[in-house]
């Protein structure tokens, strides 16, 4: 699995658990942007959301997705 810089810094802020307004400021984006980044990742993961994120990050079930 291959994700952009961009979405590894995203993936770093919410396993943080920054809100996508919170992630939006830190990169100076908007956040519908953040959103966007997310989809593409979740897409990629075959996931649906921020906590399938977390199960996937920290107990390492896909190890393409360790930073």
């Amino acid at each position: 699995m291959k994700f952009t810089s961009r979405e590894k810094e995203v993936i770093e802020f919410v396993v943080k658990g920054l809100s996508n307004k919170d992630i939006a400021a830190a990169l100076f984006i908007q956040e519908i942007t953040v959103k966007i980044h997310l989809n593409h990742i979740y897409s990629k993961l075959g996931i649906k959301g921020r906590a399938q994120l977390f199960l996937f990050y920290y107990t390492g079930i896909d190890k393409n997705i360790k930073l």
